[in-house]
C-alpha cells in the first residue's frame, strides 16, 4: 500500500491551477488575485463562524452569560479593525 501525501497533492494542484490561470489569454492577474483572494476570505468567515459557534456552546456549557458575538470577534481579514 502506498502512502499518499495530500500536502504535495494539494500544492501542485495549486501550482498547476496558478499556471492555468496565468497562461489563460482570458484572466488578468487581478482576476487570479481577486479569486485567491475570495478564496481565502471564504476560508476565513467560514472558519470565524464556526469559531463563534463552538464559542458560544462553551459559554453556554460552562454556565456563562450569552455571549454578543459582534463585540468578540472584531478583527476584520479584511479591514484589519
Amino acid at each position: 500500500m502506498t502512502d499518499f501525501d495530500y500536502k504535495k497533492y494539494s500544492l501542485e494542484n495549486l501550482e498547476n491551477w496558478l499556471h492555468d490561470a496565468l497562461s489563460s489569454a482570458e484572466a488578468s492577474p487581478h482576476e487570479i488575485y481577486s479569486t485567491i483572494r475570495k478564496v481565502v476570505q471564504d476560508e476565513y468567515n467560514y472558519h470565524k463562524e464556526q469559531s463563534q459557534k463552538c464559542f458560544g456552546l462553551l459559554e453556554l456549557m460552562t454556565g456563562h452569560r450569552s455571549v454578543d458575538f459582534s463585540a468578540a470577534f472584531v478583527c476584520d481579514i479584511v479591514t484589519g479593525k
